[in-house]
């Protein structure tokens, strides 16, 4: 048998979660707009996502080319045998790695936000 108090503080309960369910995910998304290269673990280069071009990579174990196109970053073209990071897809977000073993890359999307990523 549920009361009148019952039912407030069931519905107290419910706004509140809701409404920390709607702050958790605002702060969720970091602003990512920058690509980081690191070659044998020592950063490479930084290009921004907000502008689209080509990057050439040029390393000793062998070339790529990293696209930047509407704010997502993909390995279009590389020189190691199994083509492995031209299928890894495109990057945008925090958290997202493109890695080239072969060719001793890691091309990773960094943002500017101070918050830590929420774990779901």
């Amino acid at each position: 048998m549920t009361t009148k108090y019952d039912r407030i503080l069931i519905i107290f309960l419910l706004v509140f979660a809701i409404i920390l369910y709607c702050f958790t995910l605002c702060f969720a998304f970091d602003v990512s707009d920058t690509v980081r290269v690191s070659l044998d673990g020592k950063e490479y280069g930084r290009y921004s996502l907000l502008t689209d071009e080509d990057v050439k990579i040029f390393t000793e174990y062998g070339n790529c080319i990293l696209s930047i196109k509407n704010r997502e970053a993909e390995v279009v073209s590389s020189e190691c045998p199994d083509k492995y990071c031209e299928n890894m897809g495109k990057i945008s977000k925090g958290s997202q790695v493109i890695v080239c073993v072969p060719l001793h890359l890691v091309i990773d999307v960094v943002g500017q936000s101070s918050v830590d990523k929420v774990a779901y």
